[in-house]
């Protein structure tokens, strides 16, 4: 199909909104040659051609890449991917957009934090990349359902901005500080960005005015307010992470935009105010005019872009979309399953916002060495294919129940509890039973852990067998989801509740 006829976008329009707007979930198709394959085994972060079809449009050389750090995967699992439909094919677009992102979702099952992040920044006027949903094969292989998002690149900064020649900056895991990767604009020694640090370094009778003409407070204000509404553990506030800075050419002050922003509502215990603890949040903290600007900014984005009604609506209608997309009915159940366990965080976030506001304080839990805590207040999650759960008896005891459903699926219970600093040990006996078989199957069997830090899958022998998960807190105090799952085909798990205890080494 010739470029230009795959690249139009009507008059009132905005690039993109055939994919970003549209009623059915879009379907890539990639091909890539065997030859091509080879060169990307080799070198998965440089580009090779690929045929990408998307509806009635058919792009050639089409330039595809594996993308992604901690949710990284090889190329015969469900890679993230980049296409860039210009690399080979000089003003090839796809719907007006040069580059789109497709993101596996592996740290996100649910599909929804990034969408209902963006929609959150885009409603307080932070510029930020377009989210949906993609279903992707690849050599006609279906690798499921992906979380679609739009390249901040120059036909992004060119919806947002004025001129999109200025200087775009990405960060992983560096403060502003230290030498950030430029993507966009001509090469320079990054004097704007070392203005800001300046500035923001500045006395605290100096700085409010200082900063004001080095970045655009008003939507830093902004960002932060989002980052913290959503809790947003891996950001700039939290871990100097996940963030890009334009030099605005119009206004010659920098501004700063969210970017992999797939751990939104995943530790609601978060304090809305974030830490002193790198360059922009500790000049925002420590400057008493703009700290009272940041808490306005927290209250007017609370009530004008925190909307649960709207949110959660937004959630089932992309829902819907996706399960009309669906290959049968587990995968449509797992789909809403899923989508439920994310708008129930997103709720109890708001919650706890609301409680901070109003000065209702959560202690952390405090344990003495060798002291323990029965764990009772636990909630149900389907990370992957289906499941139900029940709270019954097996041989008189009591226990939480687990029962998963055909084709490889992962559940849990799940309870959270804001623990202060120290070394922990998380104990369960557990049983399982496996009537799918393995087959070739993923790791089958169960484990017991805390969020965010991994535990292997484990099957235990006859009877019930005594788990144990050790982890330590660095921080004074921290959100915790302890996590008792089981993984595999029509399996089997049940956690006697008595034995579910928390103890302090």
């Amino acid at each position: 199909m010739c470029v230009t006829c795959a690249a139009a976008v009507s008059g009132n329009s905005s690039p993109g909104d055939a994919l970003f707007s549209a009623e059915e979930v879009p379907r890539f198709k990639i091909q890539i040659a065997a030859n091509e394959l080879d060169k990307l085994r080799r070198d998965n972060r440089s580009y090779v051609r690929a045929t990408v079809s998307v509806g009635t449009n058919t792009l050639q050389d089409v330039g595809v890449r594996l993308k992604g750090h901690g949710s990284f995967r090889p190329l015969d699992d469900r890679p993230n991917l980049t296409l860039k439909f210009n690399q080979f094919s000089s003003g090839q677009k796809l719907y007006g957009l040069s580059k789109i992102l497709l993101n596996n979702a592996s740290q996100d099952t649910s599909l929804m934090s990034e969408y209902v992040a963006a929609r959150m920044f885009r409603e307080a006027g932070v510029p930020a990349a377009r989210v949906g949903h993609a279903r992707v094969s690849l050599n006609s292989r279906d690798l499921g359902f992906y979380v679609l998002v739009e390249a901040m690149n120059t036909v992004f900064l060119k919806q947002h901005f004025t001129k999109a020649s200025g200087n775009l900056y990405e960060a992983n895991a560096r403060d502003i500080d230290q030498r950030l990767e430029q993507i966009g604009g001509a090469p320079g020694d990054q004097s704007d960005i070392a203005a800001l640090v300046r500035a923001a370094r500045l006395p605290a009778d100096q700085r409010a005015k200082a900063l004001a003409e080095a970045i655009d407070v008003d939507r830093f204000l902004s960002f932060l307010a989002v980052s913290m509404l959503g809790a947003q553990h891996d950001s700039y506030p939290l871990n100097g992470n996940n963030y890009r800075l334009y030099a605005d050419p119009a206004s010659r002050r920098l501004v700063m935009m969210p970017s992999g922003i797939d751990g939104s509502f995943s530790r609601n215990a978060m304090p809305i105010t974030p830490p002193a603890k790198y360059v922009l949040t500790k000049a925002i903290i420590e400057t008493p005019q703009l700290k009272e600007a940041y808490r306005a900014r927290v209250a007017a984005l609370f009530t004008n872009a925190y909307k649960v009604d709207e949110l959660t609506n937004g959630i089932y209608a992309a829902v819907r979309r996706l399960q009309a997309a669906a290959a049968d009915e587990t995968e449509r159940a797992g789909i809403a399953a899923r989508a439920t366990g994310f708008a129930r965080r997103m709720i109890e976030r708001h919650q706890n916002v609301a409680n901070q506001r109003a000065g209702i304080v959560v202690a952390p839990v405090q344990l003495n060495s060798g002291a323990k805590l029965q764990l009772t207040n636990w909630i149900s999650e389907v990370a992957r294919g289906t499941a139900t759960f029940d709270r019954s008896q097996i041989d008189g005891t009591p226990a939480l129940h687990i029962q998963t459903g055909a084709g490889d699926s992962l559940a849990s219970w799940r309870q959270r509890l804001l623990l202060s600093a120290g070394s922990y040990r998380l104990r369960a006996k557990v049983r399982f039973a496996d009537h799918g078989g393995n087959g070739g199957a993923p790791p089958r069997g169960v484990a017991i852990r805390v969020s965010g830090r991994p535990s292997p899958v484990r099957i235990p022998g006859e009877g019930w067998t005594a788990l144990e998960f050790r982890f330590a807190l660095q921080e004074p105090e921290e959100d915790v989801q302890f996590v008792c799952e089981c993984r595999g085909s029509n399996a089997q798990a049940w956690f006697a509740l008595d034995s579910l205890v928390l103890e302090k080494n």
